[in-house]
């Protein structure tokens, strides 16, 4: 009896939102991946700081206050270019494959009926911007030792650096 083709996994169409600037010390990456027309999205950030690679894969759906983390992943920083190189792949491609079986997971419990892996493209809906920002924080006090008292320090600073990104007003 011939075997049924498994279905097929969906494509993630990630989109880079943010990055690092030449000048920091903590490099990092932001893509984004929208999954429906509803601003259900997939987000992946990727560290490399002191010696370690970091890479984590949250779900923002519109159903549900904040986000959850699907994937989270490390590993050393190799000395040499090509095999950081390579770590680097294998560790953003065990992320998408933890997002595509979640992705799948969803769709088979109906959570997202009539989920594409494509959808709303606006890269400045306010949803998107203040989670690059939360992202944007969370890595500048990472950096900064995780000093406690300073989170709106590291809001605005980051809320400052998304804006230069955007060529948006930096007040108010």
């Amino acid at each position: 009896m011939p075997r049924a083709a498994p279905p097929s996994q969906p494509h993630l169409a990630w989109r880079e939102i943010g990055r690092s600037w030449p000048d920091q010390e903590a490099e990092w990456t932001t893509w984004v991946a929208h999954l429906n027309e509803r601003g259900d999205a997939l987000y992946r950030c990727l560290i490399a700081a002191d010696g370690e690679m970091t890479v984590t894969v949250d779900l923002r759906t519109q159903d549900r206050l904040g986000g959850s983390t699907l994937h989270r992943g490390r590993c050393p920083v190799p000395p040499a270019p090509a095999e950081a190189a390579e770590r680097r792949r294998l560790l953003l491609a065990r992320a998408d494959a933890a997002a595509v079986a979640a992705v799948e997971a969803a769709r088979t419990r109906s959570r997202w009926p009539h989920a594409a892996t494509t959808g709303r493209t606006d890269p400045l809906a306010a949803p998107e911007l203040e989670h690059r920002i939360r992202y944007r924080a969370y890595f500048l006090w990472e950096r900064e030792g995780r000093p406690e008292g300073r989170a709106e320090e590291f809001w605005e600073r980051a809320r400052q650096e998304e804006a230069r990104c955007l060529a948006l007003p930096t007040e108010g």
